[in-house]
Parts: C-alpha cells; structure tokens; sequence
C-alpha cells in the first residue's frame, strides 16, 4: 500500500475551492469510473485500488489518497499527476 499526500494554499473561497474538487473527481470519475460524495467539506472518493480525500477549507486544500498494492506501482505517476492538476486550477 502507498500513501499520497498533497496540500495547496490557496486564495479561493470555500465555494470555489468545493467546485474545483468537485469538477477534479468528475474528471477521474470520467476517466477511470469509481463514485465520489460529499461529506462537510470533505469531498471522498473511491475505485478499485484508490481510496482518496480531498479536504476543502479557506486556506489550503489537502488531497489525501491512499493507493492498494497494484496502483502502488504508479504511485508517482499519480503523485505528478495530482500535483500538476492542483497547480494548474489554483493559480
């Protein structure tokens, strides 16, 4: 198992901020199936190998995801990938 943990400031408000995550898990809904809801400000999603959280407040986001033993393999593809996508839809 292979953990990832990812955090942003930002200078959005807790609507923006919710609608970014929001259409970031359409996007991997899209791509590669799996389901994502909301919990508080929580936004948590889940497929086959991934357990992922993305923690929307005032400040900073915070992507949490936790990967199973076969996607652990492309833990840093997925690491860039998240990276890459936060720092494009946050500046």
């Amino acid at each position: 198992m292979a953990n990832i943990r990812v955090i942003r400031k930002h200078q959005l408000d807790l609507v923006d901020i919710r609608a970014k995550a929001e259409g970031l898990a359409d996007q991997l809904a899209a791509r590669f199936g799996g389901q994502h809801h909301w919990r508080d400000n929580n936004l948590h999603y889940k497929r086959s190998g991934v357990d992922a959280c993305i923690a929307c407040s005032v400040e900073d986001i915070v992507v949490d995801i936790k990967l199973g033993m076969m996607m652990s393999a492309v833990r840093g593809i997925i690491e860039s990938e998240v990276k890459s996508s936060l720092d494009e839809h946050l500046t």
